[in-house]
C-alpha cells in the first residue's frame, strides 16, 4: 500500500488488520507510523517514485492499494511539478512494480477534483474538466491506469467525495480552524450544497473493490449519500465544539465581497487571507455527486 500514515491509508490499514490481511505499507523515513500497528505491518521505506521501493513492496502482493499524492494546499498553492512527479509520475512507478511483480489487483484512490467546478450533480458519466493541477494531475494518472495496465489486472478506480472523520485534514479541518477562531460568519442556508463521505467508509469501498469482480476495471464516485449544505456542516461544527447555533446568514453577496476583499489581502502577501479567500470561493460552490452506481 502506497499512502498507508496518511489519512485515508491509516483507516484502512486499520481495516485490513482486522480482516487478518497481511499488510505491507511504503512509507518514508519521515512517515509517522501509527503505534496501533504493531507488528502488524510490513514497512519498506523508500518513496512512491523509487522504482527499486515500489516493486519491493509489490513482491507476493494479491492486491494493491495506492493512495499516495501530493496533497493540495487549501490556500491554492499547487505546485505543477510536485504534482507531475508525485501524483503523477509516482502512479506510473506503481503500476510498473504491480506489472513487474504480476500482482492481480489495484485499488487506485483518485479525487473528484478531477471533474471540476460545475453547478449540476455529477455522475461517472460525466466529462472531467479540472480546474486545479492536483486535479489535472488525477485525471492524467487514472487515464495512466486505464491506458497502461496489463491485461490480466483487475483495477478499480474511486474517486472519494469530500471525506470526514476525525483528524480530517483539507477543507474541513480549516473550516474547523475559522470556526474556532471566530473568523467564519453563519453561513446561507442552502449554498454549496455537497457530496461527503466517511472515511471508514472510502476505506470499506476499497476493500470492497478489491474483492468483487463486479468493481474489475470501473471507476466509481464514493460518497455517503446525504449531501449536506456548507451552513449545515458549519452547524454540525459548531455543536461538536459546544458553540451555539446561529439565527441568522450573512447574505452571498456579503460573502462574495468579503471573498475579494481577502484576496486583496492574500495579494499583500498575507497567506492567511488568500487561504481564506480561496476557500470561500471554492466551497461555496455546489459540489454534488451520485454514487448509485457504487
Amino acid at each position: 500500500m502506497t499512502g498507508a500514515t496518511g489519512f485515508v491509508g491509516r483507516a484502512l490499514v486499520e481495516k485490513l488488520l482486522a480482516g487478518d490481511w497481511s499488510v505491507t505499507a511504503l512509507v518514508r523515513a519521515t512517515s509517522v507510523v501509527p503505534s496501533s500497528w504493531g507488528n502488524g505491518v510490513a514497512l519498506v521505506y523508500g518513496d512512491v517514485r523509487d522504482r527499486s521501493a515500489c516493486e519491493k513492496g509489490a513482491a507476493g502482493a494479491s492486491c494493491v492499494f495506492h493512495l499516495a499524492a501530493a496533497v493540495h494546499d487549501v490556500a491554492g498553492g499547487d505546485d505543477p511539478r510536485r504534482q507531475q512527479s508525485t501524483t503523477l509520475e509516482g502512479t506510473r512507478t506503481v503500476l510498473d512494480a504491480v506489472a513487474t511483480a504480476g500482482v492481480p489487483s489495484l485499488v487506485f484512490v483518485s479525487s473528484l477534483a478531477v471533474y471540476g467546478e460545475s453547478g449540476v450533480v455529477r455522475s461517472e458519466l460525466d466529462d472531467c474538466r479540472p480546474s486545479t493541477e492536483y486535479g489535472r494531475a488525477k485525471l492524467a494518472a487514472e487515464q495512466l491506469v486505464l491506458s497502461t495496465s496489463p491485461s490480466h489486472l483487475h483495477w478499480t478506480i474511486l474517486r472519494p467525495a469530500m471525506i470526514y472523520g476525525i483528524g480530517a485534514p483539507g477543507n474541513l479541518s480549516f473550516m474547523t480552524r475559522l470556526i474556532r477562531a471566530h473568523m467564519l460568519p453563519a453561513l446561507p442556508r442552502h449554498m454549496g450544497r455537497r457530496s461527503l463521505v466517511h472515511v471508514a467508509d472510502v476505506a470499506r469501498a476499497a476493500l470492497l473493490a478489491a474483492g468483487d469482480v463486479r468493481s474489475s476495471r470501473a471507476t466509481f464516485i464514493v460518497t455517503d449519500g446525504q449531501p449536506m449544505s456548507l451552513r449545515e456542516i458549519q452547524d454540525e461544527i459548531r455543536e461538536c465544539l459546544g458553540r451555539r447555533p446561529q439565527r441568522y446568514a450573512v447574505p452571498s453577496l456579503t460573502l462574495s465581497v468579503g471573498a475579494r476583499l481577502a484576496r486583496g489581502l492574500g495579494r499583500l502577501g498575507s497567506k492567511r487571507w488568500k487561504s481564506i479567500s480561496n476557500w470561500i470561493e471554492r466551497m461555496l460552490l455546489p459540489a454534488e455527486f451520485d454514487s448509485n452506481r457504487a
